[in-house]
C-alpha cells in the first residue's frame, strides 16, 4: 500500500515540474525563444539559419518593438557576413524605420561592414528632437535695480580713522592733565602700613 503511494507521489511531482517548465517556456514567448535560437545559430556560425530564424521572430504580430529592432537587426548582420548586401540592406531598413538611432555593437564586424551598416542609417534621419510646446504665460518682471551707492560719509573707512583720532586725543589729553599735578594719597611715599 505503501509503494504505490510514494510512486504516485513521485509522478505527481515530476508532472507539476514539467507543467511549471512549459509554463515558463511559454510566458517567456515564442520570439524571444526565437531570437535566443537565432543568436545561438549566430554564435555556432550558422548565418543563414539564424537570419531565417530571426527574420521569422522579427515578422511575427506578437513581437515588440524592441524584439522586432533585435531581430532585423541579427538578419542584417547575418546577411551582412554572408556578403548578401541586398537582403542585409533590407533588413537594416527595417531596423531604422523601427529605430533610426540604435547602434550596432557587433564587435565581429569589420570597418567595411560598419560603413555600409552607416550609408543604410543615413537614409533613415533620426527624427527631430521632442519641443516642450508649453508657453509659459506669466508676466514676465524686470529685474530689480541695483541699489544705489552709498555716500561717503555713511563708509566705514571715513570713520575709523576718525574714531581713532577722537580716542586717542581725548586719552592723551585727559593723561597729559591729570599726571600734570602729580598723585596725592594718604600715604607717605615709600611706606607700607597694616
Amino acid at each position: 500500500m505503501r509503494r504505490p503511494l510514494v510512486v504516485l507521489l513521485i509522478f505527481a511531482l515530476a508532472a507539476g515540474s514539467a507543467r511549471h517548465a512549459g509554463a515558463r517556456d511559454s510566458a517567456h514567448g515564442p520570439v524571444a525563444a526565437a531570437l535566443e535560437e537565432g543568436e545561438k545559430r549566430y554564435a555556432e556560425l550558422d548565418y543563414r539559419g539564424a537570419a531565417e530564424l530571426c527574420e521569422r521572430a522579427a515578422k511575427n504580430p506578437l513581437a515588440t518593438t524592441s524584439e522586432q529592432a533585435r531581430g532585423w537587426e541579427r538578419v542584417g548582420i547575418s546577411w551582412l557576413v554572408l556578403g548578401q548586401k541586398s537582403l542585409a540592406r533590407e533588413a537594416f531598413d527595417e531596423l531604422f524605420t523601427i529605430d533610426p538611432t540604435r547602434e550596432i555593437g557587433d564587435p565581429s564586424l569589420s570597418p567595411r561592414q560598419h560603413e555600409f551598416i552607416e550609408e543604410v542609417r543615413q537614409t533613415h534621419p533620426a527624427p527631430p528632437p521632442k519641443v516642450d510646446k508649453t508657453v509659459n504665460l506669466a508676466p514676465v518682471t524686470p529685474p530689480p535695480p541695483p541699489p544705489a551707492p552709498r555716500p561717503l560719509w555713511r563708509r566705514w573707512y571715513l570713520w575709523t580713522p576718525v574714531v581713532i583720532g577722537v580716542v586717542g586725543l581725548g586719552l592723551g589729553l585727559g593723561l597729559g592733565l591729570g599726571l600734570k599735578n602729580g598723585a596725592e594719597g594718604t600715604l607717605p611715599p615709600g611706606a607700607v602700613t597694616f
